[in-house]
């Protein structure tokens, strides 16, 4: 009897829960932390980037990152649609790494960088030992070498000429003939063309550098795999190690997030919540990658109500974002009512919202597995 009124009231209920919908957007790039363009406003945050709520339509997307070629393309969302735009950046200049020399010289300045951007050039490499010579060769450097050629023969053939003019001269008003003269002129127009060539190579040296931009390096993969392994054969402290490492020394690597979430995962089992907590905020904030976004979310959630801050354990819940994988509207749903639960043991005045809640749970989901389960806790409340 007391079920078949509980269904009664629930189909009288006016102000039930619905499923709440959104059109949100994930903004990603390979390398990390390339400079986001939306409708020509640049966002506070560089990649990644997560946008909610973006109005229905198309939007143009724009991606800067010094030492990479911009991007700018389009993309139409759909009303209550997810979306992730992901884009592997081309590099503009040529990456370059050098782990074996410890001094550099480019166009004969020091580089203290073992890892650096080199531009699209030719360039002449002299090693010797420790030492590196980096020798940029100007794009003109091949028609200067070819005058340097041409106009020492020019002005010997134009020097045999006039002699020869004037120990055999000809019979004309002229001390020296129209091919002489012309030669001198080819060999002139040469030497200006040769010093103006020089001159901008000159100018070109002198004005060379080295983009500042860092080139990303394996490096940080491999010690991630090293801490994978160290997980998976058990040895947390030591796993830990490994990703504080990387957590440290390369923070503009694209494995920083995936390191952070894999050092909070491990302070969660050793029972450091809070430093575990700190780590998943700084995930949600500032790298909100999609595959690892709402794990990190919901992985929150559970420290606070272990904690006992149900109303905050709630609102990380509602940063959720359903996209094709992960979790669903059911799952988290379900999750609330376990929220809702615990509050109500120690607090009363919250049974109220937990019956609403089940009772939105049974009218969303009549299809669902755990619909005859909704319906048992439902008769309890």
């Amino acid at each position: 009897m007391r079920l078949s009124i509980s269904l009664i009231l629930l189909l009288l209920v006016s102000a039930s829960m619905e499923l709440s919908a959104e059109t949100a957007l994930f903004i990603t790039s390979t390398p990390m932390g390339a400079n986001v363009v939306v409708d020509g406003s640049t966002l506070s945050r560089r990649t990644p980037v997560l946008i909610r709520n973006l109005s229905t339509g198309v939007h143009t997307i724009e991606l800067l990152k010094l030492g990479y070629v911009n991007v700018k393309k389009k993309n139409f969302i759909r009303k209550d649609e997810v979306l992730t735009f992901n884009q592997i950046l081309e590099y503009q200049y040529i990456p370059f790494v050098i782990p074996t020399h410890k001094y550099i010289k480019i166009n004969a300045q020091p580089n203290s960088r073992g890892n650096f951007l080199l531009k699209d050039g030719t360039y002449q490499f002299k090693m010797q030992q420790e030492n590196l010579d980096i020798t940029p060769v100007y794009p003109g450097q091949r028609f200067i070498d070819g005058l340097n050629i041409a106009i020492p023969l020019l002005v010997i053939l134009s020097g045999a000429l006039t002699v020869n003019e004037i120990y055999n001269p000809h019979n004309t008003s002229r001390s020296l003939s129209g091919f002489t003269l012309f030669s001198f002129g080819v060999s002139t127009a040469l030497i200006v063309a040769d010093g103006g060539l020089c001159f901008a190579r000159d100018k070109y040296y002198k004005d060379f550098s080295i983009p500042e931009s860092e080139v990303e390096t394996d490096y940080p993969e491999t010690i991630y795999k090293t801490a994978e392994q160290m997980f998976s054969a058990g040895e947390l402290d030591k796993s830990l190690h490994y990703l504080d490492r990387i957590l440290k020394e390369f923070t503009q690597s694209d494995i920083y997030p995936y390191a952070l979430f894999k050092a909070a995962k491990i302070n969660i089992v050793k029972d450091n919540s809070s430093l575990a907590q700190k780590m998943l905020l700084k995930l949600v904030s500032d790298y909100p990658l999609p595959e690892l976004y709402n794990t990190a979310v919901k992985s929150l959630s559970d420290i606070y109500l272990r904690n006992g801050e149900y109303k905050e354990s709630l609102d990380q819940l509602s940063l959720i974002v359903f996209i094709d994988h992960g979790f669903t509207r059911e799952d988290i749903d379900f999750q609330r009512y376990k929220i809702l639960k615990k509050w109500a043991e120690s607090d009363k005045g919250k049974i109220a919202a937990l019956k609403s809640h089940v009772e939105s749970m049974v009218q969303n989901y009549p299809d669902s597995p755990r619909y005859n389960l909704y319906i048992r806790i439902l008769s309890t409340l």
